[in-house]
């Protein structure tokens, strides 16, 4: 690598759900299980999705600014693997 080169970095962000993304559709979908007892989709139930929640997402960040690197690097912050919202559903119908 040239020494008149700057280090790029690169965060790709899932579907980020939590307290501090409370309007993402994720979350109302989450936030609505908890506290009504339903869970509403409409639409394709067999869309990916990738879900992150917002604490790893602030982890992560914090990592990729303040950690020691030295060569330009792309982070992906989602599994490798999608869900579907359908399998979403299942697991948050097994939580109580």
């Amino acid at each position: 690598m040239r020494k008149d080169m700057k280090h790029v970095t690169v965060g790709l962000l899932g579907d980020v759900f939590g307290k501090s993304a409370p309007s993402s559709p994720l979350s109302k979908i989450i936030q609505n299980a908890f506290t009504n007892k339903e869970i509403v989709i409409s639409g394709n139930d067999l869309l990916s999705i990738f879900p992150i929640s917002d604490v790893d997402v602030a982890r992560a960040t914090q990592h990729i600014l303040f950690g020691l690197q030295n060569v330009s690097h792309f982070h992906y912050l989602f599994y490798e693997s999608p869900q579907t919202l359908i399998s979403l559903v299942h697991v948050l119908t097994r939580i109580e």
